[in-house]
C-alpha cells in the first residue's frame, strides 16, 4: 500500500513537532503550524486509536483553521484526503503538501 503523500508530509511535521506515542494519549494528538505566505496556521489533530475520536476517524488527521469559513480544510488519511474546496491559492492537495514540506524546511530546528 502506497501512503497517501499529505497524510505523509502532516505526520513528517508532527514528528518534527515533537509529536511521540500518539496511540497512547487519551484522545488526538493537538498541534499548530505556523503561517507561511497566505496559509495558516493550522490547528492539526492526530487521532493514532483504532476508532473514531472527535469526529475524526481512526487513524486520521484533521486540519483546520480557525475563524475561518468552513474551518476544516481536510481529513488525511493513510489512504487519501478529503479537502474542502478553496478559492485560496495553495488551498488543494498540492498546495497543502508543499505548506506541510515547509512547515520542516524552515523550522528553528534547523538553525
Amino acid at each position: 500500500m502506497q501512503i497517501n503523500e499529505l497524510f505523509s508530509a502532516v505526520m513528517t511535521w508532527a514528528a518534527f513537532t515533537g509529536s511521540k506515542n500518539i496511540q497512547e494519549l487519551p484522545g488526538c494528538w493537538q498541534g499548530e503550524t505556523k503561517k507561511l505566505g497566505d496559509l495558516g496556521p493550522f490547528k492539526v489533530q492526530i487521532n493514532g486509536h483504532d476508532e473514531q475520536i472527535d469526529h475524526i476517524p481512526a487513524f486520521h488527521a484533521s486540519i483546520e483553521m480557525p475563524g475561518y469559513f468552513p474551518g476544516l480544510i481536510a481529513i488525511v488519511g493513510p489512504r487519501g484526503a478529503v479537502i474542502v474546496g478553496s478559492r485560496t491559492k495553495g488551498e488543494d492537495e498540492a498546495g497543502l503538501i508543499d505548506y506541510f514540506k515547509a512547515q520542516v524546511r524552515f523550522s528553528e530546528k534547523w538553525d
